[in-house]
């Protein structure tokens, strides 16, 4: 056999075996199962920090909220007078609303006052830091006066006074003391009777 029917028989069978494979189809590119696996724990992890954050979020909020539904409303006002022409006879009430009572109830009573011609700041009243109640029920008030610990060294009759109240109170579930202040202004009626405006508090 010549050297160039054997080249041409290599041909042959060159080309009758490529002609015998399968066609090729492109590969298309797949994430690899470690990789899925991975990202489905990554997103697993994210929502449960999600999840956990909006339960912490929703718990604070709805102990905001409680907090503020129990907190009590305390309000002072006049209630009356043993001598209606001395302004310092005056009767106050101080008196709480809501849903819990308050313990340990104290109040402060400080004046700055002008009588006559002269002004006097901060004078400290009788009942200074008066224990009034160990509690109030929601509902309930108390009275309370706010004297002299000193008379004024004046004997000029009262001008013009500002009263500052301070009421101190502790939450019945709560450890720690709160204070509240109210203000008022005293004004003369007609006749010789005074009376006390409340007024806003300054800052």
């Amino acid at each position: 056999m010549s050297h160039h029917n054997r080249a041409a028989r290599r041909k042959q069978k060159a080309t009758t075996n490529l002609s015998e494979l399968p066609p090729t189809t492109p590969r298309e590119p797949m994430i690899s199962s470690k990789r899925k696996v991975l990202i489905q724990r990554l997103l697993e992890v994210l929502w449960n920090k999600v999840t956990k954050l909006i339960g912490t979020f929703l718990t604070v909020l709805g102990a905001i909220a409680l907090f503020f539904d129990f907190s009590p409303s305390i309000s002072v006002s006049q209630t009356g007078s043993t001598n209606p022409s001395e302004p310092f006879s005056t009767l106050f009430i101080v008196s709480v609303a809501g849903n819990m009572p308050i313990n340990d109830v104290f109040v402060s009573c400080a004046l700055n006052a002008t009588f006559g011609t002269v002004r006097l700041e901060d004078i400290v009243m009788q009942n200074s830091k008066l224990d009034i109640a160990k509690e109030l029920q929601p509902g309930e008030g108390m009275t309370f006066p706010c004297r002299y610990r000193d008379m004024p060294l004046t004997a000029s009759p009262l001008t013009s006074g500002e009263m500052h109240i301070v009421i101190s109170y502790r939450r019945s579930y709560w450890p720690f003391k709160s204070t509240r202040s109210f203000r008022f202004q005293a004004q003369k009626a007609s006749g010789d009777s005074w009376y006390w405006v409340p007024q806003p508090l300054t800052k």
